[in-house]
């Protein structure tokens, strides 16, 4: 499931471990989380926008976290993931 994240948002800043559950989706300065996860949502693809990860009273780092575990069938989170992707290009 990495290795298929990696490969459909290939050029995109991925974080992700090789047997990890969850990857982080780094997002360039016009984009927020918070924009990502409603644009993600009305397409019927939940992520979990970056401001929920915060710490302490600095600011949160601008990305979504994506759970690879979160659909049964590998077909499911490739067509998630182009979605995802799909959002990031427009």
């Amino acid at each position: 499931r990495n290795a298929l994240a990696r490969d459909i948002l290939d050029g995109f800043p991925l974080m992700s471990r090789s047997t990890g559950f969850f990857c982080w989706l780094g997002l360039p300065d016009s984009r927020t989380g918070r924009n990502v996860a409603v644009q993600a949502k009305e397409r019927g693809v939940i992520v979990a926008e970056g401001e929920h990860f915060r710490m302490g009273h600095g600011a949160a780092e601008n990305g979504v976290r994506l759970a690879l575990g979160g659909v049964q069938k590998r077909e499911e989170l490739a067509a998630a993931l182009g979605i995802i992707r799909s959002i990031l290009e427009s």
